[in-house]
């Protein structure tokens, strides 16, 4: 891993990156918006999920905000992927990154879980979707102030 993080730091793209003093800002600004986009597509979709905004409709919201939530996620991990890159070797040795990687990839795969979920079963089991919703709620939470502390420690 230590090998493909160096050699990734090293890329044209990287380098390019790192150079600019307007492409690196920019993509930084890009991955808060797509972290923004996500996030704020699945707070309120969790929210609905354990009773809040009763007068909403759950499925046009559903619509509506996964569709959101799943650009968001593309664009941050997009994004992500590219400001790693500019640093992958000391990202990959940092223990917060390595902390946020390991909440992302549990709060996706709880996210992939509701989804395959509901293809399945749809809203049958009031009390699992409360579950999904309160794990998402908490682990995304983490991932967001596991990203914002790499830039401190």
């Amino acid at each position: 891993m230590a090998e493909f993080a160096l050699w990734l730091e090293h890329t044209a793209l990287a380098e390019s990156l790192r150079a600019s003093t307007f492409l690196y800002p920019l993509l930084n600004a890009a991955h808060i918006a797509g972290v923004a986009l996500l996030v704020g597509a699945i707070v309120p979709l969790d929210l609905r999920l354990l009773g809040f905004f009763r007068a909403v409709d759950p499925m046009g919201l559903k619509t509506v905000l996964l569709r959101t939530s799943k650009a968001g996620f593309l664009l941050a991990v997009t994004t992500g992927f590219l400001l790693y890159a500019t640093d992958a070797s000391d990202y990959g040795q940092s223990t917060d990154f390595q902390i946020k990687l390991a909440l992302l990839l549990l709060a996706t795969l709880n996210a992939a879980a509701a989804l395959i979920y509901d293809h399945a079963r749809g809203m049958q089991e009031i009390v699992l979707w409360k579950v999904f919703a309160i794990v998402s709620l908490l682990l995304w939470s983490a991932t967001l102030v596991s990203g914002r502390l790499i830039a401190y420690f």
